[in-house]
């Protein structure tokens, strides 16, 4: 017998997460938005190639190169994404 998954009504459902586009409207003005990670990948290349240009020179580099990431919430929103589409 196979089972069907219990009907859930919208206002029970709470919604987080990860890789945050500033752009992706229908997430974060969800009336249950949570929180986000966002992963920055439009600064990784700020990080990465100094790094780079050191490796090539000859330079030490440490062996990790970190991108701080940071909980995205709606009260925050508008401080790390000040030029979002969505407000």
């Amino acid at each position: 017998m196979r089972r069907r998954a219990p009907r859930v009504a919208t206002q029970d459902l709470y919604l987080g997460v990860q890789n945050f586009d500033p752009d992706n409207c229908q997430i974060w003005t969800a009336s249950h938005f949570i929180a986000t990670a966002a992963y920055f990948p439009e600064r990784y290349a700020e990080l990465i190639v100094p790094n780079l240009v050191k490796a090539i020179k000859g330079e030490t580099i440490n062996q990790q190169i970190l991108v701080p990431h940071e909980l995205i919430t709606p009260e925050n929103i508008s401080k790390v994404y000040p030029e979002f589409a969505c407000k």
